[in-house]
């Protein structure tokens, strides 16, 4: 589903073409929201997503995003030695 901003009116914002499945119809205080979380460096297609996903409630989505921005990181770093498990390094009391 690709949500876009389309220039909603003074209360409200629209997020997506009218007609079109996926539209998303907010209020100024949501779209305030919403901005304000991709004012945080989120993509606000990750964004819509996560305000949606968690009943438009605008820390619950923070949270969501941000606990998966630490998912991604780890994960990239899940390839070598870099996650601080299963190296010489890991225990410091063990010398």
């Amino acid at each position: 589903m690709q949500l876009l901003l389309n220039g909603g009116g003074d209360d409200e914002g629209d997020y997506g073409d009218e007609g079109e499945e996926g539209v998303v119809q907010v209020t100024k205080e949501e779209n305030d929201a919403i901005e304000r979380l991709c004012a945080m460096g989120f993509e606000k297609n990750r964004v819509l997503e996560a305000f949606l996903a968690c009943d438009r409630n605008e820390e619950m989505a923070a949270n969501y995003l941000l606990e998966g921005q630490f998912e991604d990181f780890s994960e990239s770093n899940q390839g070598g030695n870099h996650g601080g498990h299963g190296g010489d390094d890991d225990n410091l009391f063990d010398q």
